[in-house]
């Protein structure tokens, strides 16, 4: 779970304090930390020995559709290698799909796109 929270602060932001003040103090506690006169961020992994190296910080994304960007880009270029004619696999698709699973993640449930309206996003009413 640890290792899961930290992904998501680094890649879609710190998680906002009004949320976080609603989480019960054990959950809340165990992920993150209050610094710098009451600003909540994301506690660090201490390191397990004295021996082991520091891991590298966990920093928080200030732009989560570029940091998701990153993570689609990365991930495809493991993949197979399509044609530039493949409409299927443009730069316009990829752009489209990082836009559907960022407001299909985003923090807020108030501000998350709803099942109706993502059928009616571009990626998938498009195709």
């Amino acid at each position: 779970q640890y290792d899961q929270m930290q992904k998501i602060v680094q890649i879609l932001g710190m998680v906002p304090d009004d949320m976080l003040l609603r989480a019960d103090q054990h959950h809340r506690l165990q992920f993150f930390e209050q610094v710098d006169g009451g600003r909540w961020t994301i506690k660090q992994r201490p390191a397990t020995d004295a021996s082991a190296r520091p891991s590298t910080p966990v920093i928080p994304s200030d732009d989560p559709v570029a940091s998701l960007k990153d993570v689609v880009e990365k991930e495809a270029s493991k993949k197979k290698r399509y044609s530039s004619q493949d409409t299927d696999h443009s730069a316009r698709q990829y752009n489209l799909f990082v836009d559907l699973i960022y407001r299909m993640l985003t923090f807020s449930p108030t501000e998350r796109i709803r099942p109706e309206d993502a059928l009616d996003h571009p990626f998938i009413s498009d195709r």
